[in-house]
Order: C-alpha cells, then sequence, then structure tokens
C-alpha cells in the first residue's frame, strides 16, 4: 500500500545506515518481489533461508509489522519462520524465534497460535516478560500450559520493576474473578508508589467491562 511505501522509504532515509535497518529493507524488497512472481512455497523458502543466515533481521521484521502492517507480508512471515524453526529453536535464536512467532501470530489475530508460541517460549525462558504479557491478552489453556495469572505472577516476583507486568497480572486475576487476591496486590503497590500513574489507572474501572460467564 501506498501508507506502507511510504514507511518503508522513510525508514531507508532516517536509518539506512543501520545495518539492521538495512538488512531488513533488503528482506522486505524481496519478500515483496518474490511474492508477487513466484509460486508461494518458492517464496516461502527464499526467505525462510534468508532468516536462517540473518536471524538478527528478525525482530525488526516484527517490528516493521506492528508499525505497518501488511496482510500477504505477514502471512509470508509466518509461514517462512515456521520453514525456519528446525534451524532456529534450538540455537541461541530460539527464544527470539518464539517471541516472534507469538507477536506475529497476535497482529494475525490468531490467539491459539500465540499461545502456543507464547508457552514454548517460555519453556525456554521462564521470565520473559514479552510472553507473559502475550498470555495477558488470550484465553488459557490448561493443555498447552499454566493459566496466564501463574506466568505473570512469577515474571512480576523476578522482576518487580517490569510495572506493565504487575499491572496486567492484576487485570488478569481480577478478570479470571481473583478479586480479593488482585485488589490486595494493588493496595500493596500503592502503599509502595501511591501516585504511580499506571497503579492509579487501575482504580479507575474500565468501561464496557466483559461480562464473564
Amino acid at each position: 500500500t501506498a501508507r506502507d511505501s511510504q514507511f518503508v522509504h522513510d525508514l531507508h532515509d532516517a536509518h539506512g545506515h543501520d545495518p539492521q535497518v538495512a538488512a531488513w529493507l533488503s528482506i522486505v524488497h524481496h519478500a515483496d518481489a518474490t511474492a508477487g512472481s513466484t509460486p508461494p512455497e518458492a517464496a516461502v523458502e527464499h526467505l525462510a533461508s534468508d532468516l536462517v543466515s540473518r536471524p538478527h533481521v528478525i525482530p525488526s521484521l516484527v517490528v516493521g509489522q506492528r508499525l505497518a502492517p501488511d496482510a500477504s507480508l505477514l502471512r509470508l512471515l509466518r509461514r517462512a519462520l515456521n520453514r525456519a524453526t528446525p534451524d532456529l529453536l534450538h540455537s541461541p535464536h530460539g527464544q527470539m524465534l518464539c517471541e516472534a512467532m507469538a507477536e506475529l501470530a497476535m497482529l494475525a489475530e490468531d490467539n491459539a497460535d500465540a499461545l502456543r508460541w507464547a508457552h514454548r517460549g517460555l519453556r525456554i525462558q521462564p521470565y520473559s516478560a514479552k510472553l507473559a504479557l502475550i498470555l495477558s491478552q488470550v484465553e488459557d489453556d490448561l493443555a498447552v500450559g499454566p493459566p496466564a495469572r501463574h506466568v505473570l505472577a512469577e515474571v512480576a516476583r523476578k522482576h518487580p520493576q517490569y510495572v506493565d507486568v504487575t499491572a496486567a497480572l492484576i487485570r488478569r486475576e481480577n478478570r479470571d474473578g481473583q478479586t480479593d487476591r488482585a485488589r490486595l496486590r494493588l493496595s500493596h503497590w500503592l502503599e509502595r508508589q501511591p501516585d504511580h500513574p499506571i497503579a492509579t489507572a487501575l482504580i479507575r474501572p474500565r468501561r464496557g467491562p466483559r461480562r464473564t460467564e
């Protein structure tokens, strides 16, 4: 789209000298070209090979999709990363792969796949704030992994300075019916930081709360 093209153009002008950005741009241009002129499997194979050889660009590709979503490129990225998984999952880049796949699944509104990848990544790094926050946005499936509130509680205990995780934990506990626990946790937070904007925002009820059965 024109908006996406402008985003890529602006990124090139502002940060094209950065090797990581330059690599990201080259992959995007390659993906755009192959997606329209070669069979899908060939495009997936080409991009998967690029990502295996340059895994450091994967987070930039995810950020690019977050800032300038493109449904066809998103599908291509997810398929290519799935193809690259055997090469990357058990490498030093395995955690990064899981975080990227979970976030791309969320962008694709594929919550079940986001859940699977988040728990897969948490088996590598149990205290990943990024994956805990992704779990906070999806429904639990005990056949896949423990409840989101348990994961969030462990990450919050390990990293009490991550206020976004603590806030997500309070919201999730409240949503899961653990209202007394959520109130107590918020009360303790406010005792420590009575003017913290995130903590005080949690006091105010959200509009249109989701009903639970």
